[in-house]
């Protein structure tokens, strides 16, 4: 099993979307679904614009491990992407309220406050983001 979610961990980082998706799928068709499996399929799914069947796989991924909260913050980006920022900010607090706390996710969360008009929660969360790495560009660019 280790080796297995390491080889998937190391695609996600590489961007290897096309390839993730067959093996996934492959990989669920001989054993039973995992955790990595599900969330790794679904992110795959969502960067390649097959968003429906990402967030089919990322919600089935929560049912079977709701304590896997990083997959709230995946169903976020879903909805952010849909320009759904009220769904989207809801999935992303879950995230932060379970304990999963990224540059990403705070970086994410502020766009959706942004889009929303929550400006000085938008504000805090680029503000986060400084403090854990204080030459992000992107953030001190949105504080304007």
């Amino acid at each position: 099993m280790w080796f297995w979610s390491h080889k998937l961990k190391k695609l996600l980082a590489t961007h290897a979307y096309d390839a993730i998706i067959p093996m996934c799928l492959d990989r669920l068709q001989q054993r039973p679904p995992d955790y990595w499996t599900l969330r790794a399929l679904g992110i795959s799914l969502m960067n390649v614009g097959r968003t429906s069947e990402s967030f089919e796989w990322l919600t089935k991924c929560l049912r079977q491990y709701p304590h896997k909260v990083a997959v709230q913050y995946d169903l976020g980006l879903i909805y952010m992407k849909q320009e759904c920022y009220s769904q989207a900010r809801d999935h992303m607090l879950a995230a932060t309220e379970g304990g999963y706390r990224t540059e990403a996710l705070f970086v994410n969360l502020g766009r959706v406050y942004y889009y929303l008009g929550e400006f000085e929660k938008a504000t805090h969360c680029f503000r986060e983001v400084i403090r854990r790495r204080p030459g992000h560009a992107e953030a001190y660019n949105m504080l304007g």
